[in-house]
């Protein structure tokens, strides 16, 4: 298979194809190994008590407490604005509300991305990555001072975007380009500044049947 998708995992689940065939993307390897199981829960915790104290406060009103939940997993994150939650986060630690914070800005910025996507918005796309990526150092703590110096030297070497790919706290780094030729450049910037290895990639039609 190949090709990418958007997909939409609140029932009933529906999968949207997305035109990615004009993007290149450089994928640095950090070499710093860590292990998803002691990250992503840690912060699903961290989101879960933030939404039980919201749940179970007398301030938060009904009508949002409709689209809220106990479990990172249930709010209707998509219904949901930042300024109806925001006079409430005061009740939470700051780290609940960051991760909240994080999660209604990620999924705004995602749908903007998908929007830019399908209207082959390239340079705008990179400036939402970028975007992400703050997101991610800032408000969930998934950066690494190596893995800034290597994002810092692709983007000198003119990438579009660059975000951190996968989990965070190392692993990959994820860049989109206009061109091959700046692509290359991006790439060596990254080997120069620490990455292991990486690779300069098109999205592919995959698997396809001929007769």
């Amino acid at each position: 298979f190949g090709g990418a998708i958007l997909l939409y995992p609140r029932p009933p689940v529906r999968v949207e194809e997305l035109p990615l065939r004009d993007i290149i993307f450089v994928v640095a390897d950090s070499g710093i190994r860590h292990s998803v199981a002691d990250i992503h829960p840690k912060r699903q915790a961290d989101i879960n008590r933030g939404l039980k104290i919201l749940m179970e406060s007398d301030e938060v009103p009904e009508e949002l407490k409709k689209k809220l939940g106990y479990r990172f997993d249930e709010p209707r994150w998509e219904e949901i604005r930042l300024e109806e939650v925001e006079p409430y986060l005061k009740l939470m630690d700051e780290v609940a509300a960051k991760r909240i914070v994080y999660t209604l800005k990620v999924n705004e910025s995602t749908m903007r991305a998908v929007h830019l996507i399908k209207h082959s918005e390239i340079k705008a796309l990179g400036e939402i990555i970028n975007e992400q990526h703050e997101l991610m150092r800032d408000l969930y703590d998934l950066s690494l001072p190596e893995l800034e110096k290597i994002r810092n030297s692709m983007l000198e070497a003119g990438a579009l975007g660059v975000k951190i790919s996968g989990a965070g706290l190392g692993g990959c780094l994820i860049a989109i380009a206009f061109e091959e030729k700046h692509a290359e450049k991006i790439l060596d910037a990254a080997l120069s500044s620490g990455a292991v290895r990486g690779w300069v990639l098109e999205v592919d039609e995959g698997v396809r049947l001929e007769s």
